[in-house]
């Protein structure tokens, strides 16, 4: 076999030659398919040494390893080098159109000049209207400077050139990020029809979840289940559809059940807070509370910022009687988050324990401005009654009746607790007066 061939000496080659069918091919091409095989292979060093020697032989005018090179140099994190070797590829074939969806790309994605990227694309789609991806981008591109209404359309006629899963996906969001959950589930069931996409189940299943910030009935936590382990089974490691379907058999308190999922979720993620948080409210609810506050530790650990852990670490320790640890986690809670009532509540609980009610009763004032919640004025009654104040205990309780009987039946006998209490309290107040 000829070495020199081997070497890549082409100066000894002529620049054409006929294949066996008489047709006339590119001697100058001729190294290509070697270039994509090592591309593929992962040997990059070998790639980009048979690049740059193609390209020095043939003064930088070949398409396919300025092209190849550029991808190389993207995937490095020469975004910009990346780009000028795209452009050039673009220059010596201006009807390639990967090579501008390319420029596209570079420009979006990795450098953030959408609105560069976005004048690339609208030129292009005058030019291959057949092409979805290039409306697809286009979307994007909208869709990051907050012109929803276009980013839209474009998300449309990509779909109307070809059905895509993404771009599903991101119309999807879209809408949710418009409030339109109506929306966003007619999107993501029509997507269904063409394939069973994970995040697309799972992204239905959140939605079946939750109705704005309001859980719903039991019906449609089942579809959200349902959702939920459809997407399961297309990608056990998601760690987000772990924790959501974990959450849901938690939340009916089926605690085994639910850690049993997040068992499976630790292999993937172990510095997960959300998981953590998950795991200590699942002991907390079996009442076994050391294993509990490890965990909620472990997930502070992992994201000290995060108001909910601190929250449930106050709510442990204050069941414990630890009144000094809860007071500490409830008020790093409250800084972290000031817009959450029920946190206002159980610290002024906590302060009520410590002994400083003018405090306690500030921290109830707060939290009923922030929400007007039955709970809250019976715990107030409850801390007023105690503390000698009969007067302003019973209009905080007749306060807690109108609230309580506004709410739906179900909801009333959810905590037979509550209802046990406001009883005891009521018929104590009545023997005061």
């Amino acid at each position: 076999m000829d070495k020199s061939f081997l070497g890549g000496n082409l100066s000894s080659f002529k620049m054409t030659t006929t294949t066996a069918d008489g047709s006339i091919l590119n001697i100058r091409e001729r190294f290509n398919w070697k270039i994509h095989d090592l591309f593929i292979k992962q040997d990059m060093k070998a790639c980009v040494a048979l690049i740059d020697q193609q390209l020095e032989e043939n003064n930088h005018s070949l398409e396919y390893p300025l092209y190849m090179k550029a991808l190389i140099k993207r995937r490095n994190g020469e975004v910009s080098e990346a780009l000028h070797l795209f452009q050039a590829a673009a220059a010596l074939n201006p009807s390639n159109t990967n090579n501008i969806k390319q420029i596209a790309k570079s420009l979006r994605y990795l450098l953030g000049k959408h609105k560069q990227a976005l004048a690339v694309l609208i030129e292009l789609q005058t030019t291959t209207p057949d092409d979805w991806e290039v409306f697809h981008m286009a979307g994007m591109c909208l869709a990051f400077m907050k012109e929803t209404d276009k980013a839209a359309a474009a998300f449309l006629k990509a779909n109307a050139v070809s059905l895509h899963d993404e771009t599903y996906l991101q119309l999807g969001k879209l809408l949710l990020l418009q409030q339109d959950q109506q929306g966003a589930r007619e999107v993501f069931l029509q997507a269904l029809q063409n394939s069973e996409n994970p995040e697309i189940l799972s992204s239905l299943g959140m939605i079946s979840m939750h109705e704005g910030d309001v859980l719903i009935e039991y019906a449609e936590h089942y579809k959200a289940f349902d959702f939920f382990n459809r997407s399961l089974q297309h990608n056990p490691k998601n760690l987000k559809t772990i924790l959501a379907s974990g959450s849901i058999v938690q939340d009916h308190n089926e605690i085994d059940s639910a850690l049993l999922r997040y068992r499976s979720a630790a292999p993937v993620n172990p510095d997960s807070f959300q998981m953590w948080n998950n795991v200590g409210m699942c002991f907390f609810s079996k009442k076994k509370y050391v294993s509990a506050i490890a965990c909620l530790k472990k997930a502070l650990y992992h994201a000290p910022f995060e108001w909910i852990v601190h929250f449930n670490l106050g709510l442990i320790h204050l069941t414990i009687e630890q009144s000094a640890s809860a007071f500490h986690y409830f008020s790093a809670s409250v800084n972290l988050n000031p817009n959450f009532g029920p946190t206002y509540m159980y610290l002024g609980i906590t302060l009520n324990r410590l002994d400083d009610f003018d405090n306690a009763c500030g921290a109830y004032e707060k939290a009923l401005q922030i929400e007007q919640s039955h709970l809250t004025c019976l715990n107030y009654a409850v801390t007023l009654f105690n503390r000698g104040d009969e007067e302003r205990a019973f209009v905080y309780l007749q306060q807690f009746e109108s609230i309580f009987l506004e709410m739906e039946p179900e909801k009333r006998q959810e905590d037979p607790q509550i209802t046990a209490q406001y009883e005891l309290l009521k018929e104590r107040c009545k023997s005061k007066s």
